[in-house]
């Protein structure tokens, strides 16, 4: 899998534990306000319903901010030693337009329905700063874990 992924951040998954933990310590959504050009695209910001672009825009300005735009939110995580990153059991299948509180309510389903334990979640496993969703990448990491 590494040979058609490159390297093995794109293995890398989260605990619904580490993805709650992440979120508060980073000040998310509390300290997130939607830019302008964002309120054209996506409207007026109600707080408790931001939405996936939000999170996507807060995630690259932060890791930004700490001097860490070439990577992940896992792979800094996972370099810092955090516990509640490992390998992905399973992919975490969502549309970016959904509100985040949605994706956690899906993440929080999944450990109690399917006993995953660590998923990628684009938020977290894609380098946000960069480009790095490629579609044959993905479907081979759908293929290797069998779970979405």
């Amino acid at each position: 899998i590494l040979a058609k992924l490159g390297d093995d951040h794109l293995l890398l998954g989260i605990s619904f534990a580490g993805f709650e933990e992440f979120l508060t310590a980073i000040g998310f959504p509390t300290d997130y306000n939607r830019s302008d050009a964002d309120v054209k695209r996506n409207g007026k910001l109600i707080r408790g319903r931001e939405i996936g672009y939000d999170l996507t825009e807060y995630l690259c300005a932060f890791m930004q901010q700490k001097g860490y735009a070439s990577f992940s939110v896992l792979e800094v995580m996972r370099a810092a030693g955090h516990s509640q990153v490992a390998y992905a059991d399973a992919l975490l299948s969502h549309v970016q337009s959904e509100r985040i509180q949605q994706t956690i309510e899906m993440l929080r389903g999944s450990l109690h329905v399917n006993r995953f334990s660590y998923h990628f979640i684009d938020y977290f496993t894609l380098r946000q700063c960069i480009d790095d969703f490629e579609p044959d990448r993905i479907n081979a990491l759908i293929g290797h874990l069998g779970h979405t």
